[in-house]
């Protein structure tokens, strides 16, 4: 309700639209929705799941699939690396949370295992450098395992990334020529 006048949520009104425009104008809507911030992908999926026979659910299921709902992530290298984890089925950690007195920027608590994600922009100053290592050292101190992980490497070196991590949650490997 606004000023006491109805009012439909933004994922409904995708999903009315999904049975009314094309493809195509569809999925235009959705991206400028998630270039504009309008897109809660948890509240689209609420509603396709709530309204199952609705005309609309099959071209908003099938658009919506391509994004990943991360709850509290920021974008950039923080919504690449759950991407990453999603492709090759590692589990959604904590994210932004307080460990130790610190916030991180991934967390995983029955591993007692930490992921910071170094990006450029943030981590370039040597005062950065040192505040990194301390935080390391805090966390080393208390057991918890942490791994620094770049754009870069989420860009260039998925695999070994995936890899790192797995050993980092204390996962099996995954054996040569596996997908």
């Amino acid at each position: 309700m606004v000023d006491g006048i109805p009012m439909t949520s933004l994922a409904r009104t995708y999903l009315d639209l999904g049975q009314t425009l094309s493809y195509s104008r569809l999925q235009k809507v959705i991206e400028e929705a998630d270039r504009t911030d309008r897109l809660d992908i948890r509240a689209v999926q609420e509603v396709i799941e709530r309204y199952t026979g609705h005309r609309g659910c099959r071209p908003l299921r099938r658009i919506v699939s391509d994004y990943l709902w991360t709850p509290d992530s920021n974008e950039g290298i923080e919504r690449d690396f759950q991407l990453l984890l999603a492709d090759f089925g590692l589990p959604t950690p904590q994210v932004n949370v307080v460990v130790q007195g610190f916030v991180v920027d991934c967390w995983w608590p029955a591993s007692r295992f930490v992921v910071e994600l170094d990006s450029q922009g943030w981590h370039k100053t040597w005062e950065a450098h040192e505040r990194d290592r301390k935080r390391d050292a805090v966390l080393l101190r208390a057991g918890i395992g942490s791994l620094r992980i770049t754009h870069r490497r989420i860009h260039k070196e998925r695999a070994e990334v995936a890899e790192d991590v797995r050993a980092g949650l204390r996962l099996p490997p995954v054996p040569p020529g596996s997908p």
